[in-house]
């Protein structure tokens, strides 16, 4: 398991830890959503 935070910790929104929420998700999930935003940014060609 690992934990996935709202808003991103990247984005603007994100900065404060504090004031994300977060839920422990299978790190498959996370690795898959991952790769999904690698593709959105292309940075995976």
């Amino acid at each position: 398991m690992v934990f996935n935070f709202v808003p991103f910790l990247w984005t603007k929104e994100g900065k404060d830890i504090n004031k994300n929420k977060r839920k422990a998700v299978p790190v498959e999930e996370q690795f898959s959503l991952n790769l999904d935003f690698r593709k959105q940014l292309g940075l995976d060609k």
